[in-house]
């Protein structure tokens, strides 16, 4: 229901002067009007947008034959359904207002639409969301958005956190530091409203809420929002609203009720009029975004291309015939990669002569003489005894090391997931042993605090790694480990095959704070890495869970394949260069756009005939789209080159539903 109340159209809006708390979008789809925000006043014609931000006086002026629409967002539903954490204020200057214009188009046009009410309700929250999620990207992070005001502005933060409570002004005006005199009158000049008043209208928003988007008796509402009775509730909400709370939730169906009372507003509810404008600005579903690129001032540090790793579960990924091609299939494909082997494994085969074990013998034969790189996992739970484990542990050691004088190998590197006092028992017996090999110590909970202080510990031989799963393992304890270790590796272990997303936030994380990242892939996904001839036999189920697992094998494809300096990376866009090739890799760009038309200018671009190729790896629905979309997914893949004096002009599409990968180079005749 939250567009019925928060979405409206009107033919001449006139409000005197209001006191905003939330977000108030204006756009103006015919005509003109005379906004005024904190005193400066602008003329606004059609096609302009006007973000007015938390806390702003807004005075707004139109003619009879203006209409325009009006989004409104309070505090309330901004931290019910898109979490801003009390931070309202949007940096304007850096606002993309293309974007919000985009979305603006869409929600007028499902608000006009004859279409069920089911149907325009979920596209209106949908693209509501969508606006919100960009507002959210240009949204003031600091609190002091006007210095000389920053103490009223703490007491009305407060009263919102606290509007529940029998709240009195000597208690906000403690919390602020001031007298009550002082706050009151501050308070006043600031919000054009004394206390008592600015208190019933936030308990008054949070009541509209309740109304809209909860089933609560109104008795509950009037309790549950500091009210101490029903009727004195009902007298408020009327005096506010000029309609009961009854009437108000009633109406909401009818989409009678709208937020501007005042007898030289009036809601537009024909829209035959103005529908030759509305579909003039809502055709225009494709933006266009420039971005210059200046060579001279490209970054310096060298990409750290990933590393990737098979972890070997089971003993037969390495001794049946087929999966040995498999792997060999890969090597030629993609060049080297190592071999993880899971403690699970060794730990079954530690119970057993594994030295004897013919099937060990032919793993480790296939392993060596293909000159994979091979590593260990090792873990120890935190009350293992250390000294059974060592005993076991030097056995394969020992048998690592007859494997050196027969196939010439002679490091290998092993991660251990132990408490700080266990690895440095296992990396002295490793070091004792096998000198030339790696041991590096994988991070938890335990020995997290132990990682930040640790720089002075690394070297070739001994490393840190942290261990990632998904996405939101990337936290700000792990960034501050990042910044104090340099040399710190990221293990990328996904726990289900499909992955996209958190692989290409891990890997944007490895390149803001210039890490290397090791890839982990789970033998058990080897037949989606090399599509068989046998897929066609799968149940359609599993032939997409295969298609998913190709795909993150595709996209890592990918990442292996860059090389060079890094030339520019924003975010969404990471551009590479290497002698006389550039790479460009387009992330999705987080569902902000349904397509994106995109233009770099490359200056100072030198090279003289070009050939590329790009390659889309489309990744909507958790599984590859082939040839969706017809003539249209057709032009979405379209890239086109346009030469100019000391620049390149590279012109595409992009979507939130597709990694694009360009590669450049100078053309040898």
């Amino acid at each position: 229901m939250m567009y019925d109340c928060n979405l409206k159209i009107y033919q001449t809006l006139n409000v005197q002067s209001e006191f905003n708390i939330g977000l108030l979008l204006l756009y103006i789809i015919e005509g003109s009007s005379n906004i005024s925000i904190n005193g400066k006043t602008n003329m606004y014609k059609s096609n302009d947008m006007i973000v007015i931000n938390d806390l702003d006086h807004y005075r707004i002026l139109s003619s009879k034959k203006s209409v325009i629409a009006c989004l409104f967002l309070s505090r309330v539903e901004l931290d019910k359904f898109f979490q801003f954490n009390k931070k309202y204020y949007i940096n304007k200057d850096k606002l993309d207002l293309s974007v919000l214009k985009f979305y603006m188009n869409k929600l007028i046009v499902n608000y006009v639409n004859d279409q069920s009410e089911n149907e325009k309700q979920n596209k209106i929250l949908e693209y509501i969301n969508q606006l919100v999620m960009t507002l959210h990207l240009y949204r003031k992070l600091d609190g002091t958005i006007i210095s000389n005001n920053i103490d009223v502005y703490s007491g009305i933060n407060y009263m919102y956190e606290h509007y529940k409570e029998k709240l009195y002004i000597g208690k906000v005006a403690t919390h602020c530091l001031l007298s009550v005199r002082r706050f009151s009158n501050k308070l006043e000049e600031v919000t054009g409203m004394r206390f008592n008043e600015l208190l019933r209208n936030i308990r008054l928003s949070y009541s509209a809420f309740d109304l809209m988007y909860t089933k609560k008796l109104i008795s509950q509402i009037a309790n549950d929002n500091g009210f101490t009775n029903e009727s004195g509730f009902i007298t408020h909400f009327r005096d506010k609203y000029h309609i009961t709370p009854a009437k108000f939730r009633k109406q909401l169906e009818n989409d009678h009720y709208y937020p501007f009372h005042n007898k030289n507003t009036t809601l537009l509810r024909s829209f035959e009029h103005i529908n030759d404008q509305i579909k003039y600005l809502t055709d225009r579903d494709v933006d266009y975004v420039s971005i210059d690129i200046n060579m001279k001032n490209k970054m310096r540090s060298k990409i750290s291309t990933p590393n990737l790793l098979i972890y070997i579960r089971d003993i037969e990924t390495l001794t049946n015939n087929f999966q040995q091609s498999k792997l060999l299939s890969m090597r030629r494909e993609i060049g080297l990669f190592g071999l993880l082997f899971s403690h699970q494994l060794f730990y079954e085969l530690y119970q057993s002569n594994f030295e004897n074990n013919k099937l060990v013998h032919q793993m480790f034969s296939f392993s060596l003489e293909h000159q994979f790189d091979i590593s260990f996992e090792v873990k120890l739970g935190k009350n293992q005894n250390i000294e059974e484990f060592t005993l076991i542990f030097k056995r394969l050691l020992n048998y690592l090391t007859d494997c050196t004088y027969f196939y010439g190998q002679r490091s290998f590197q092993f991660y251990i997931d132990a408490s700080y006092y266990q690895f440095n028992r296992i990396s002295k017996i490793i070091q004792d042993n096998l000198k030339e090999s790696k041991v590096i110590l994988v991070l938890n909970k335990q020995n997290n605090y132990l990682a930040k202080r640790m720089s002075h510990k690394v070297n070739d031989n001994k490393q840190i790694a942290c261990k990632v799963h998904h996405e939101i393992d990337s936290d700000k304890d792990i960034t501050s480990i990042l910044k104090n270790n340099p040399s710190l590796n990221i293990l990328y272990q996904p726990n289900i095959p499909n992955r996209i997303e958190s692989l290409i936030s891990i890997f944007k994380w490895s390149i803001a704070f210039n890490q290397n990242i090791s890839m982990i892939i789970d033998d058990t996904w080897l037949d989606s890495m090399i599509p068989s001839q046998s897929s066609h036999l799968m149940i359609k189920e599993l032939q997409l869970n295969k298609e998913s697992h190709y795909q993150l094998f595709e996209l890592i494809l990918t990442l292996k394949r860059l090389r060079g300096d890094i030339v520019y990376f924003n975010g969404l866009i990471l551009m590479t260069h290497y002698l006389n090739e550039y790479q460009i890799i387009i992330f999705p760009n987080m569902k902000i756009f349904n397509r994106l038309h995109q233009r770099i200018n490359i200056n100072g671009f030198k090279l003289g005939e070009i050939e590329y190729r790009h390659h889309d790896i489309l990744i909507k629905n958790n599984q590859l789209i082939i040839n969706s979309g017809g003539d249209n997914h057709q032009n979405m893949a379209e890239v086109s080159f346009k030469r100019e004096i000391g620049k390149l002009i590279v012109q595409f599409y992009t979507s939130p539903y597709a990694i694009k990968h360009i590669y450049i180079k100078q053309k040898i005749n």
